[in-house]
């Protein structure tokens, strides 16, 4: 699947695929991903990787949508207040959160136990390296 934005399904249907989630507690999970993604790789404008937090394996990276992935996004999220949208990166789920509320900015971020050199791969991944500067 393309690195990007997508609905998780409550069971298992023809249009979903079924991948494995490690979350931020080690716990595996097997997600019911949509296969049409909501936000695709040319909807991220700006992608930062982010240090200064706490500790040193707890790292944000912070995602900025353009207009369209915006709207994309804001229209995902109010349809899944109570359930979780994913996100993929080179087919492999590297957040999966729940949505309590529309989020309309634009703005979203990623943050775990990653390392920072995790991060920057997982930013360079959502980018393509070279697309998003």
């Amino acid at each position: 699947m393309e690195t990007g934005i997508y609905y998780v399904k409550d069971s298992r249907e023809s249009s979903t695929v079924q991948l494995e989630y490690k979350d931020y507690n080690n716990l595996i999970s097997i997600l019911n991903i949509d296969t049409v993604a909501v936000c695709e790789q040319k909807d991220f404008k700006k992608i930062n990787v982010d240090i200064s937090g706490y500790s040193k394996n707890h790292v944000t990276i912070y995602i900025e949508l353009t207009q369209e992935g915006t709207n994309k996004f804001s229209e995902a999220t109010e349809k899944s207040i109570g359930k979780k949208l994913a996100i993929l990166s080179n087919g492999k789920i590297i957040s999966a959160p729940f949505v309590n509320e529309k989020i309309t900015g634009g703005k979203l971020n990623i943050s775990g136990n990653f390392t920072i050199s995790e991060a920057e791969k997982i930013k360079n991944e959502l980018t393509n390296k070279s697309e998003i500067k």
